[in-house]
């Protein structure tokens, strides 16, 4: 899948059975009648610098299913995406060929991206990296079940939803009461997100992290770690951070699954967490349930007032105007310099790329990495290349903007040579 700018109406990738050594790089995919991609079992996946925009309401820009418990999908790597949803303008209900379009052209994506089973819970995943994404304007952002050892970090959710579902960014388990949940969810990182809500209509059940904790198999979700996330509510939202929506997602006055502090928010009604029907103010979920001690609750302080960001009223009339919009939000998401998130988030992993090559000297702040000024690296790699001694050869070997050439000489042939290593040293940001 590398071809750019494919004409409206016709994206519809499906992959089926057990599909290894996927990339999907740079693609622009702009509505569709159904899912922009759906993908079944796979195995060793880039999914990066894609723009993936409004698809048609009952269906998604990206669906990755899993496969078995035998054969599961994993070692799946989704980074620096634009996932844009709107509000699909169709009314497709009871017309024949344009069930997808089932939001009577009034409602944000339901679902725009589906880390999830499709009604099969003998559907799994078990790694998946989901990171520098953008995630806009949905009633349901990202969708996580069945799924194990998944990071999702450094991204920025945000939608003008309000009516009907509100805005729920992360959806972690089932919200079926665990009726397709075969196994719960296990070692699930959420860590240095932004969220920003910014629907005029009050929804009880709106979060940035909604999380279901039963599956058919009984016992609640394992390791959820929930740290140095930041959720700007704007006035009038009574939004939380998290919202727990089953019973047995607590026990004996615990949430056992759990492990969550170091965030930050910024909401006009001071709702931190909601647990069934109850929502908690900060002071309130720290006593009652010791989550959340180092957290802070207030103003966020923007470097940008967001109120100075122009947002479509759900109907961009192209994909630019998506991607315009997006950047507009993401450029302004930013925390001036006296902003109390600035170093209030807690140390954990962070990478800059999939190799894993670590941010150095970055502060533990709160809320989206992608946003911090990078530090200068020295960076050191060697490459060697290797050659037949009855050919001569001629090299030349790039590293970032350093480059070097190498020829054999006679001397080679006579020492028998027939390797030479590049060494590289340079900054990087």
């Amino acid at each position: 899948a590398t071809q750019k700018d494919i004409a409206e109406e016709s994206i519809v990738l499906f992959l089926f059975g057990d599909v290894c050594g996927l990339g999907m790089i740079g693609n622009r995919c702009d509505r569709s009648g159904n899912h922009i991609n759906y993908l079944g079992t796979v195995k060793s996946a880039v999914i990066a610098d894609n723009v993936f925009s409004r698809p048609s309401f009952g269906r998604t820009a990206l669906r990755i299913t899993g496969g078995t418990l035998r054969s599961p999908a994993e070692r799946i790597y989704i980074a620096r995406n634009k996932f844009l949803g709107w509000i699909d303008p169709q009314n497709g209900d009871n017309m024949p060929g344009r069930l997808n379009h089932n939001g009577g052209g009034t409602r944000y994506n339901i679902s725009l991206i589906n880390l999830s089973h499709n009604g099969n819970p003998n559907q799994h995943t078990n790694s998946c990296l989901f990171e520098d994404n953008v995630v806009s304007n949905y009633e349901g952002g990202v969708s996580v079940v069945n799924y194990r050892n998944t990071i999702i970090r450094n991204n920025i959710f945000y939608s003008s939803s309000g009516a009907n579902g509100g805005a729920n960014a992360l959806s972690l388990g089932d919200s079926t009461n665990g009726s397709n949940q075969m196994r719960i969810l296990d070692n699930i990182k959420v860590y240095n997100n932004t969220f920003l809500h910014n629907g005029t209509v009050f929804y009880a059940g709106s979060s940035a992290i909604n999380i279901n904790g039963t599956s058919n198999r009984g016992p609640v979700h394992t390791r959820i770690s929930v740290r140095n996330n930041l959720l700007i509510s704007t006035a009038g939202r009574s939004d939380s951070l998290m919202n727990f929506t089953n019973s047995t997602a607590i026990t004996n006055g615990q949430i056992p699954a759990v492990d969550s502090n170091n965030n930050f928010v910024d909401s006009a009604t001071n709702t931190f967490a909601r647990v069934l029907t109850t929502n908690n103010n900060l002071a309130t979920w720290q006593s009652t349930y010791s989550e959340d001690l180092n957290s802070i609750a207030g103003s966020a302080n923007l470097s940008i007032p967001f109120t100075s960001t122009a947002l479509s009223p759900g109907f961009p009339a192209s994909q630019e105007d998506c991607i315009a919009e997006a950047e507009a939000v993401v450029h302004n998401l930013q925390l001036s310099a006296a902003s109390a998130g600035i170093g209030s988030g807690s140390n954990v992993p962070a990478y800059d790329d999939f190799f894993q090559q670590s941010r150095l000297n970055v502060p533990n702040t709160v809320g989206a990495l992608q946003k911090i000024t990078p530090t200068v690296q020295k960076v050191r790699g060697n490459v060697r290349v290797t050659w037949q001694l009855s050919l001569p050869v001629y090299s030349r070997v790039q590293f970032g903007t350093v480059s070097q050439t190498y020829t054999t000489t006679q001397e080679n042939v006579a020492t028998r040579q027939t390797s030479h290593v590049y060494n590289f040293s340079l900054n990087r940001n």
